[in-house]
């Protein structure tokens, strides 16, 4: 059949132009050509067979592939070689064209568009190859090759996520820092980031307070928390509660003292009159115990850990009494609504009522009154009596701790206006108001000492390993009981001003409390102050020197004790990036917020890798130069940046390109503003003709 060839250049030969003069039509095929008005011989119109005709558009011809509906083997394409239509034109320039205008090509991907390896103007970008024309390039940056290149956040020559660099490369992963391409990347100690690591005992993804674990990684007082970092589970929780908080030693459902578990949720000795035998967490260390060391808790971290043995990286001994000497107390607070309180004797007396309580405590270790009460104790009875010392309804209970100072080889509290229950209690409550207050002798003259909130009593409850020589004196208001292994061994009871008692603990008086050299025993200071108008306490002991364990760290030792965050033992060094200091601190290291340019490109803090920005690992995060386009963000991205046809140009834009509406010569013949074939410029930007 006859083919149909329309050059579609706009020309006065050509069908395209206006006046659509010239059109050549050619056959191929041994069928008869159409009679009349050819040449001779093959292709002639003498015996139809082959040949070509041209078609006499002024004679009425008319050329099929320009008609309303062209036969489906007329087709509309580029009429020359172009840079983007995915043959590799790597054959020399003729007549002034330009490399990469359909020659000398260094690489054809099938279109005219930068950043994909293949310049616009088929010229290979920096760390690319382009085996196939027609076919996408590959990128030379491998991750996991160890080479960092543009668009990697880390390179630490793998492809496997969970070491510190993801498999893609694309992102330094929480808490890891990636200083160097082809090492191994360094994972970090960074409280707030969900993981446990270092010293920290939890990590819930943050450091704000009061949500069970602290703004330093610690368990926080007063929570109880379950699950694995950083999801716990964590819910509030009171010491008595019976609910274990993270931060307490025991919880046995109470406040009271002397049960084995105090009234602040630590650990006690368990006590009998025949003695007390320790538990790991009551602060008491003896010579010949089971226990390495015993701090007083059973936390972690600390240098002894929960089952009294030391954790790795400290050295723990027997700790010395120091400055101070901290004893457990509770305090209860009551009204003068209470039958027991604000009662004076009624013969106006003033001094020591002995005999009120027994010689012995009940079960508990609590007095008890004795057989027969005086008249004039003003008690009304063993029930009222024994709220004094017990949680309940009638009584509002503070527990804290009491601190002696220490005075040469004594120690000693003393407060001549005492009323730890200010603020406190029913007065806080609004249930009772303070009361007028006096400075008794010897602290005053019984001058105005203010407003104080009374009708309280104390219960002071310590232990001691008996060794031939302690002592305990005591001058205050009102009354005052002190029990040595459950017996009495102070009397000081009544309504009075300040009175003074004491007791020495030595070979004289040990069969008098039962006690035997080597073994732990409790003692017990019950105090009552139950009628104003003054109130004072005074408490000395000596003797009673059993402290619990001081265990330290060894920084420079190589052990990363949990109150250190590195240790590299003689490699500590105060300049070291991503060392170690010698104070077990870390050195310059990513996330410091400076930067240290041997090792890093940027520092901000918080490196979140936004755009612009600075990224994990300290690197720079996605922006303009990286040799990556960002989507929605950037045009292109070569990182090099000429504005050459087909390349990108300064600030990631994209330079003059085929599709852009501009004809760029000698580049481009047309630019019809898109990339499309078969619109007359093809996707390449060259003219296009029809052909069958």
């Amino acid at each position: 059949m006859d083919r149909y060839l329309a050059i579609a250049l706009c020309s006065s030969a050509c069908l395209l132009c206006a006046t659509l003069s010239v059109t050549a039509c050619t056959g191929s095929d041994a069928s008869s050509g159409p009679a009349g008005g050819g040449a001779t011989g093959t292709g002639g119109n003498g015996d139809g067979t082959g040949g070509s005709d041209i078609l006499d558009v002024d004679a009425g011809d008319t050329d099929p592939c320009l008609g309303p509906n062209p036969p489906p083997e007329c087709a509309l394409v580029a009429s020359r070689p172009a840079c983007g239509d995915g043959t590799l034109d790597d054959g020399a320039c003729e007549d002034g064209a330009s490399p990469g205008n359909g020659c000398q090509e260094g690489c054809d991907d099938g279109n005219s568009l930068p950043g994909d390896g293949c310049t616009g103007a088929c010229a290979v970008e920096p760390y690319w190859e382009c085996p196939t024309a027609g076919e996408p390039c590959v990128s030379l940056i491998v991750c996991g090759d160890g080479e960092r290149g543009p668009g990697e956040m880390c390179d630490d020559g793998n492809a496997l996520d969970g070491d510190g660099c993801s498999a893609g490369c694309n992102a330094v992963e929480p808490g890891w820092s990636c200083p160097t391409p082809g090492q191994p990347c360094d994972l970090l100690e960074v409280c707030g980031d969900g993981r446990v690591t270092g010293n920290e005992f939890c990590d819930d993804g943050n450091t704000l307070p009061q949500d069970g674990c602290t703004s330093t990684c610690q368990w926080e007082a007063g929570f109880a928390c379950e699950g694995d970092a950083p999801n716990y589970r964590c819910s509030l929780t009171t010491c008595g509660d019976g609910v274990r908080g993270n931060a307490e030693g025991c919880d046995d459902g109470n406040q009271e003292p002397g049960d084995g578990c105090s009234a602040l949720c630590e650990n006690e000795p368990n006590c009998t009159s025949a003695g007390c035998t320790t538990t790991c967490g009551d602060g008491l260390l003896l010579p010949n115990g089971t226990e390495a060391c015993d701090d007083g808790n059973r936390r972690e971290g600390d240098g002894c850990s929960p089952d009294c043995t030391p954790e790795d990286g400290f050295t723990c001994q027997q700790g010395q009494m120091g400055t101070h000497m901290d004893v457990p107390v509770v305090y209860r607070d009551f009204t003068n609504s209470h039958p027991d309180f604000e009662r004076a004797p009624p013969d106006g007396s003033d001094g020591i009522i002995a005999g009120i309580v027994a010689t012995d405590t009940d079960q508990d270790g609590k007095p008890v009154l004795g057989s027969t009460v005086p008249v004039n104790a003003q008690i009304t009875s063993a029930t009222t009596f024994a709220e004094w010392f017990r949680n309940g309804p009638s009584a509002i209970t503070y527990p804290t701790t009491l601190r002696l100072t220490a005075q040469g080889d004594v120690y000693m509290f003393e407060s001549g206006t005492f009323f730890p229950m200010d603020q406190r209690g029913w007065v806080e409550l609004g249930q009772e108001s303070p009361l007028a207050a006096l400075r008794p002798p010897p602290y005053g003259n019984w001058e105005d000492a203010g407003l104080h909130n009374f009708y309280f009593t104390s219960e002071v409850r310590f232990w001691f390993q008996y060794t031939g020589n302690h002592s305990l004196s005591f001058l205050g208001d009102d009354d005052v009981w002190v029990f040595v292994n459950r017996k009495l061994a102070v009397d000081v009871g009544g309504v009075h001003s300040p009175m003074e008692g004491s007791v020495i603990i030595d070979a004289s008086t040990a069969s008098q409390f039962g006690l035997v050299e080597g073994t732990v025993y409790e003692i017990v200071v019950f105090h009552a102050e139950r009628h104003t108008t003054a109130s004072s306490y005074h408490l000395e002991l000596s003797g009673f020197n059993t402290a619990a364990s001081e265990c330290v760290s060894d920084c420079g030792d190589g052990i990363v004790a949990a109150n250190e965050i590195c240790d590299n033992g003689p490699a500590n060094d105060d300049t070291a990036y991503g060392g170690c200091r010698r104070d077990c601190t870390p050195g310059p290291y990513c996330g410091d917020g400076v930067t240290t340019p041997e090792f890093e490109q940027c520092d901000d803090g918080e490196n979140l890798g936004t755009y612009g920005g600075c990224a994990p690992g300290c690197v720079f995060g996605p922006h303009c130069g990286d040799g990556l386009t960002e989507p929605g963000i950037e045009q292109c991205d070569d990182g090099i940046f000429s504005g050459l046809y087909g390349q990108c140009a300064p600030g990631c834009v994209l330079g003059p390109y085929c599709g852009d509406g501009v004809k760029n010569e000698p580049y481009e013949d047309c630019d019809d503003g898109n990339n499309l074939d078969h619109d007359g410029c093809s996707a390449a930007c060259a003219s296009e003709v029809y052909v069958e």
